[in-house]
């Protein structure tokens, strides 16, 4: 009867997670179909974006807790970080910028090599005025929500399948979220590496800090790092360099001693507080919007 009651149990806690991950999926895939409509509209980058990262991650996030019960929640474990694991994991972060550069330029570099021709990508160099927001919103808000759904609530949901396949079940659905490009590879690696980190500190502050300084990393790069473009020996050599540094970094974390800090917050939200916190998110999407779309 338990064993009966435990799958049944496990049954549902993977098809929620199925079913908030495809509703993730097709919510962020709708918006950026209706992208150039909602930039007509008055919304800017970065609100559409802030809007897409709280509707499609943030609040997947806390249906998931609020669905649940008990021990079927995702476990979100809240722990302090030392200060070694905080160096390592921020260096880490902007470090795999590189080998990320070097596995999603392998397609272009084969059909080279084949003799097909390829599109150069255009340098980004957006306008200074939105550089603040877009690091707020990339390096901050992002990871916060996204790390909530990936490694909170969906690695807990799949935790059942085994550690592994729970990590890599998460880090495929991460780099699907992304979209299906050249940058596929690196995105999932990624998010084995933070889904790593997860679990090796039992803490999820470790995969926000990574993610966020990776994605700083990478807004600062597209911002002043076109001169790099063509020059194919200097852009391996720190690629090989980079990935190096990063990965003895991750290699401290896992040879430190085991995070010990007790748990400052963790398990499940009552079903009282995840609606309270649902509504906030929805209140700041809609200030978002109004905001942006009544701006003279």
């Amino acid at each position: 009867m338990m064993r009966e009651k435990s799958r049944a149990r496990r049954r549902v806690r993977t098809r929620v997670a199925l079913f908030l991950s495809l509703a993730s999926l097709a919510g962020l895939y709708l918006i950026r179909l209706l992208g150039a409509a909602l930039h007509a509209a008055g919304l800017s980058a970065v609100a559409l974006s802030t809007a897409g990262t709280l509707l499609c991650f943030l609040l997947p996030a806390l249906a998931g807790l609020f669905l649940l019960d008990g021990d079927q929640r995702g476990l979100i474990a809240l722990r302090a970080l030392s200060a070694q694991h905080v160096l390592c994991l921020a260096a880490a972060g902007a470090l795999f910028v590189g080998p990320a550069a070097l596995l999603a330029e392998l397609p272009g570099a084969a059909l080279r090599l084949c003799g097909a021709e390829t599109a150069q990508a255009a340098a980004v160099t957006p306008d200074s005025a939105l550089f603040l927001p877009m690091l707020l919103q990339s390096a901050l808000l992002a990871p916060i929500c996204e790390e909530l759904f990936f490694r909170g609530y969906l690695m807990g949901a799949f935790a059942k399948a085994g550690r592994g396949r729970a990590i890599a079940a998460a880090a495929l659905l991460f780099a699907a979220a992304h979209g299906v490009d050249a940058a596929f590879l690196p995105r999932f690696l990624l998010g084995c590496l933070l889904g790593g980190m997860a679990r090796r500190t039992g803490s999820i502050l470790a995969p926000m800090l990574m993610h966020g300084c990776y994605n700083a990393a990478v807004l600062l790069l597209g911002f002043e790092g076109a001169s790099f473009a063509g020059r194919s020996l200097l852009f391996c050599a720190l690629g090989l360099l980079s990935a190096a540094l990063c990965f003895a970094m991750i290699a401290r974390v896992y040879l430190a001693r085991a995070n010990r800090a007790p748990v400052v917050w963790g398990g499940a939200l009552s079903r009282k507080e995840t609606a309270k916190l649902a509504a906030a998110v929805l209140a700041v999407i809609a200030a978002v919007v109004v905001t942006e779309v009544t701006k003279p």
